[in-house]
């Protein structure tokens, strides 16, 4: 016969169970799902930009101590965009989306989080969110780059990245491709049975919409129509979360992970457009006479 005290501990058992394996608390087990790093010497370091000599070839310190990797491209304009990339590779993966973005004009740094490429350490969901604010703080510190002039993109998983700055940061303007509008969506999408964990039983990172809500400065949303790996509905989601001025532009030949040929054009004439928006509007704010109230 099964007792009282029996019942009660297997409860606790089955609770314990249920929290130890919930997002929050049992990260690493999802680990495989979240991050699939490149390390050097994976990747297409010898490649046009690789051995292009173009860039600035950076270390910095992680908030740990760790040594982040990245590469900086001196643009013509005056602001720079920092790339949070995504889940998979590193920074060689994303070698087109850099080539398009030099065309733009502005200044480009992109960098790898612990664990992938070059940089030291390993990943996780928080840690991936300091590693931004240590790229942030490269850029402001050494480079002495004004937080006005710096845009945070974000690509896929680095979308969240890129809130987090938003959020956390003084920042100029935040573009956003081919994001998910929360970790707990995108994670209900492709594992149902995580739907019976709450939102406090996720990390408390990457709940995009939410910091997209809070975020006062122009957004850019991009999003390939043609994405299987996370549907254009998240960008629709985060679009209505955003406060204006904001644009949502659809690229009509894109999957998910690099921009088509096809799309070229297109997507370097919307950021090229944004940026010189951000940087009008900037101009005008500054030029803007005070206002006494009497």
């Amino acid at each position: 016969m099964v007792t009282g005290i029996e019942i009660v501990e297997a409860l606790l058992a089955l609770g314990t169970l249920y929290l130890v394996a919930s997002p929050r608390f049992g990260e690493r087990a999802y680990h495989s799902a979240l991050f699939a790093p490149w390390k050097y010497p994976k990747g297409n370091y010898h490649g046009e930009l690789g051995s292009s000599g173009r860039f600035e070839d950076v270390f910095f310190p992680a908030t740990d101590g760790k040594k982040l990797h990245g590469w900086f491209f001196q643009g013509t304009g005056p602001q720079t965009i920092v790339v949070n990339h995504g889940k998979t590779g590193n920074i060689t993966d994303i070698e087109r989306l850099i080539l398009l973005l030099i065309e733009t004009g502005a200044s480009v740094f992109t960098y790898d989080y612990r664990g992938f490429g070059r940089s030291e350490g390993s990943p996780s969901i928080k840690v991936i969110c300091e590693d931004g604010l240590a790229a942030y703080k490269w850029l402001v510190e050494t480079k002495k780059i004004a937080p006005a002039n710096i845009v945070a993109y974000g690509e896929s998983l680095g979308g969240g990245v890129a809130c987090y700055l938003a959020e956390n940061t003084e920042i100029g303007g935040l573009i956003l491709q081919s994001v998910f509008s929360s970790l707990r969506q995108i994670s209900i999408e492709n594992v149902p049975s995580l739907r019976f964990y709450p939102e406090f039983l996720f990390p408390t990172f990457l709940k995009n919409s939410e910091s997209v809500s809070r975020f006062s400065k122009p957004v850019l949303l991009l999003h390939g129509a043609l994405d299987e790996d996370i549907h254009i509905a998240h960008s629709h989601k985060l679009a209505a979360a955003a406060n204006d001025p904001k644009e949502f532009m659809i690229l009509p030949n894109t999957l998910h992970d690099e921009i088509s040929e096809h799309d070229s054009e297109l997507f370097v004439q919307t950021v090229r457009s944004y940026l010189s928006e951000l940087q009008d509007s900037r101009s005008s704010t500054a030029r803007a006479p005070n206002t006494v109230i009497s």
